[in-house]
């Protein structure tokens, strides 16, 4: 998508917008067109588009205090003259001057391909930590892993960061990359945090991991009463890991109910605060 497209009224001419970021939504208030999203590359802000004038404002980013919860940095990870990837970094909100701050690397659900400004991001930053994820416009599923790794790889030469507390997160089709990381190189991370996964990894490489897992408890992936998630556990624990396990009663794969979302930031942030 380069062009928003928008026609008023049956008959008049379409309007289009130039557009080389993603809009995450937009709504139209008489000859105003409101976009939440980001024109370009930069995280998501307001902008107002007079549909007549064609003169286009921004009317609040996330760069603003008003409208921020943590900066933003976003930067360009060039591996070969063939292959480049651009990743999105969130500072920590708040800093211990005692230790370096730790980081999550996140592979999102299907339908975050590129900035990730949202409820978890801002949360992982509101708790002192790095968050990062990579634009994944235009690259296969089986290369969210591979790339996660190059950029985890950049971070560790371009900025600083406690090596030895680094987690992954995977937010369900995220999962399966992070498993994958997990099994080639689990001595890379501390432990790793799974939102509504479509899988878990094999126990044999969470040995002294942190887990947080999340699930539906209508979720048909684990099974009538979550068995499978629980036997999971149970497995994780003899393994030697350290999982908490939370399950939603009557919420299904996708979690959109706002009481069930803030519990889920709330223990969430609880088990990155418990770290040390």
């Amino acid at each position: 998508l380069n062009t928003l497209t928008v026609q008023m009224h049956r008959g008049d001419a379409p309007v289009q917008l130039p557009l080389r970021g993603e809009i995450k939504s937009f709504a139209v208030n008489g000859q105003k067109l409101f976009v939440m999203g980001a024109m370009t590359n930069e995280p998501v802000g307001l902008w107002k588009y007079d549909l007549v004038s064609g003169e286009l404002d921004q009317l609040s980013s996330n760069q603003r205090q008003d409208f921020q919860y943590a900066s933003s940095q976003p930067a360009l990870v060039s591996r070969t003259k063939e292959r480049s990837l651009t990743y999105y970094l969130l500072r920590p909100a708040r800093l211990d001057p005692k230790r370096l701050p730790p980081l999550v690397l996140g592979i999102m659900g299907i339908g975050e391909k590129a900035y990730v400004w949202d409820r978890y991001a801002q949360t992982i930053a509101n708790c002192g930590y790095y968050f990062v994820t990579v634009d994944r416009r235009g690259r296969a599923e089986h290369e969210w892993g591979e790339d996660a790794r190059i950029v985890h790889e950049a971070l560790t030469k371009a900025i600083k960061f406690d090596t030895n507390n680094t987690y992954l997160l995977g937010i369900s089709v995220g999962a399966p990359p992070v498993n994958q990381l997990l099994r080639d190189n689990p001595a890379l991370w501390r432990g790793a945090i799974f939102l509504s996964p479509g899988s878990l990894p094999e126990t044999t490489c969470l040995y002294t991991k942190r887990l947080f897992v999340d699930i539906g408890g209508l979720d048909p992936i684990w099974g009538a009463n979550s068995v499978r998630a629980k036997e999971f556990q149970d497995r994780a624990a003899r393994g030697g890991a350290d999982m908490r396990l939370f399950i939603r009663p009557n919420v299904g794969h996708n979690c959109r109910l706002l009481s069930v979302e803030k519990e889920r930031l709330h223990q969430l942030a609880a088990f990155l605060d418990d770290a040390d």
